[in-house]
């Protein structure tokens, strides 16, 4: 009796699961899309699926499995494993080829709230960040650090460029607005890096001539004569010159001064330009001083520059004209240009 009774009980119990094909714990009618229903029948559940826990070794190591098997989930208790193989405690599943966690704060694409100063977005490995629209990569950012615009890689002479645009042959790669931006602006820092947009003057450097000349002058062989004749200032002067008596009063300022003198005939000897009768610049020449040039640093209270003339050059050339003895007379023609460059 208790033999048929036994065998009746297992042979229903087949057919009913047989006739079901699901399972389910503490409910009579499992989900028939369900290979295991927890549930109970009238939704008061109270109580959870608690995983089996191992102690994984590493994340592209089975252990403690004997092999790694698609679709395994565990909970891994231990800290374990070096460099991007490391696991922690947490949730994982094996795609087959190794054990990925589960993440414990998903990052949804609609926003996220209570995040902290550890979420992000990006790798935790050396491989470039790459974002897209549309299928297609509009921004990169490299393992190393650097943000590519247009690009997926560092163009020659880029090595140091925290950011790279690469717009092609398209003029107009960057565009940079804040209020201060305008036709033919320059973008200015500041000592703290700090750009805008600012209106460059170009500098224009003040410019002044001034000429002095004479009909008939006498020098002594070996000894500076002071040239004397008509002082002016041409027009157009910006420097701020003012012709003296037999010279120029120069402003305050530095200035590159270019130089064109003429003795009349073919007379040899030293030319020079004088403060107080003391020599700042001197030229040793031949009838003709065309172009030579100097610096000259002015102070707060200006200088007055004079010419002068020394027949022979101080004995290194002989005077060569037509006058047998000293004074020799000759007319002169004299024109400095002052650069004004600080």
């Amino acid at each position: 009796m208790k033999t048929y009774v036994k065998l009746t009980l297992s042979l229903w119990c087949l057919v009913t699961m047989h006739t079901y094909a699901q399972v389910g714990m503490t409910t009579n009618t499992p989900n028939k899309n369900a290979v295991l229903d927890l549930n109970n029948a009238n939704g008061t559940n109270t109580k959870g699926l608690l995983l089996p826990k191992v102690a994984l070794t590493a994340i592209n190591s089975a252990l403690p499995m004997s092999d790694h098997i698609t679709g395994m989930k565990v909970y891994n208790t231990a800290t374990a494993g070096t460099g991007i193989n490391a696991v922690t405690p947490g949730e994982y599943c094996n795609d087959g080829t190794q054990w990925v966690r589960t993440p414990s704060n998903a990052w949804y694409p609609e926003g996220n709230n209570s995040t902290t100063t550890i979420n992000f977005v990006g790798t935790i490995d050396a491989v470039d960040f790459v974002t897209r629209t549309n299928n297609v990569e509009r921004m990169r950012v490299t393992s190393g650090g650097q943000v590519l615009v247009g690009t997926t890689t560092v163009p020659a002479g880029g090595t140091n460029s925290k950011m790279i645009i690469d717009n092609g042959t398209s003029a107009g790669a960057l565009q940079i607005k804040d209020g201060t931006e305008g036709a033919d602006k320059f973008l200015v820092s500041d000592a703290n890096g700090v750009g805008s947009w600012q209106t460059i003057t170009p500098k224009t450097n003040a410019v002044g001539k001034w000429l002095m000349s004479s009909s008939s002058n006498y020098f002594n062989a070996d000894v500076m004569t002071i040239e004397t004749g008509t002082s002016t200032i041409e027009a157009g002067d910006s420097v701020g010159l003012t012709a003296v008596t037999n010279g120029v009063k120069v402003p305050e300022g530095t200035y590159m001064v270019y130089i064109t003198h003429d003795v009349g005939g073919n007379e040899y000897g030293k030319y020079s330009l004088l403060i107080g009768g003391v020599d700042v610049f001197a030229a040793f020449y031949a009838g003709w001083l065309g172009g030579a040039g100097f610096y000259l640093s002015v102070p707060a209270d200006g200088i007055t520059l004079q010419s002068g003339f020394t027949a022979n050059g101080a004995g290194r050339l002989p005077m060569k004209n037509h006058y047998a003895t000293p004074p020799y007379s000759s007319s002169y023609t004299l024109s400095v240009t002052f650069l004004k460059v600080s």
